[in-house]
């Protein structure tokens, strides 16, 4: 039987195209499910769930270096891996609006663990930012609590399943 490759995947970024569900599920009906004792298992990941949660996180520092600027935050890819292991990035936007004057600047959203990998967003636009701003960094869902760790000894957070 010949290989069957299938990339599933939600749409992380706003050039990414997002799944046809009804292709890929033809696909998985024409390969797999007429095959007899043969069970079709699909861990949804990132696809059901990733925009069901919303980390929320602290500025702690805003710095600038040559050219760039870098707001600290109190997380990092030991609360949410997918930037810095799937390059996939969370989406950083302010809990609070602040009524400004200031334009947008861009700003690197940087974690706590300090290691050149734990970026939430590289360069997004936002409001100026200062220590003490809350930011709900979207699209949080898909792995959470369940492939967090206590790197460098920063483990202690919280998660909650809020219900409507």
């Amino acid at each position: 039987m010949a290989a069957v490759s299938i990339t599933p995947y939600h749409r992380y970024t706003g050039d990414d195209e997002p799944l046809d569900l009804k292709a890929w599920a033809a696909v998985v009906a024409k390969n797999f499910l007429a095959r007899e004792h043969l069970s079709v298992w699909i861990e949804p990941g990132a696809y059901a769930v990733q925009d069901a949660g919303i980390l929320l996180v602290t500025v702690n520092s805003v710095e600038q270096k040559h050219r760039a600027t870098f707001a600290g935050v109190d997380a990092g890819f030991n609360i949410a891996c997918e930037p810095a292991v799937y390059q996939l990035p969370l989406h950083p936007v302010p809990a609070l609006h602040k009524s400004t004057t200031t334009p947008p600047r861009r700003v690197t959203i940087a974690g706590h663990i300090n290691e050149a990998l734990d970026v939430f967003y590289k360069e997004i636009e936002l409001q100026e930012l200062a220590e003490d701003d809350t930011l709900a960094l979207l699209n949080a869902g898909a792995y959470a609590a369940s492939m967090a760790s206590n790197h460098c000894m920063r483990g202690e957070f919280k998660e909650f399943l809020l219900l409507e």
